[in-house]
């Protein structure tokens, strides 16, 4: 019996010891046409970058947010919201480490373009049960 706790001890110390060492880091990234992204990423040792948390990307020359969410080991993970320009929600959906859960648009989504020129009614948008 005596022998069987030291076995242990040393299993534990070797599993422990292989762990890597992570260090989170944001980063802002600016697209050519202006568009802003901050992100959360995983620094590995071996040089290796994983998404990891909180993610939001704004238009080109606005604080307007374009969509929000979070990441989980490089994979979309949790409810992620888009929006238009003007700040409505026009889309959220449910990721499970990146397996598409569930979706919903604004209704009516349909026949609105944010950059119609003809000037079509605008419609103001509900979410959708899914």
């Amino acid at each position: 019996m005596r022998l069987a706790a030291p076995n242990v001890l040393l299993l534990c110390l070797t599993a422990c010891s292989t762990t890597e060492v992570r260090h989170l880091r944001q980063f802002e990234h600016i697209d050519p046409d202006g568009a802003r992204s901050l992100y959360t990423v995983d620094m590995f040792e071996k040089g290796e970058r994983r998404l990891n948390g909180y993610c939001v990307g704004y238009y080109p020359d606005s604080e307007q947010k374009r969509s929000e969410g979070s990441n989980l080991e490089g994979r979309m993970h949790g409810v992620w919201t888009w929006w238009d320009r003007r700040g409505r929600i026009i889309e959220q959906a449910c990721y499970d480490r990146g397996a598409l859960v569930r979706k919903k648009r604004s209704a009516p989504w349909w026949g609105y373009s944010e950059e119609s020129s003809r000037g079509r009614a605008e419609r103001a948008g509900r979410m959708m049960d899914l």
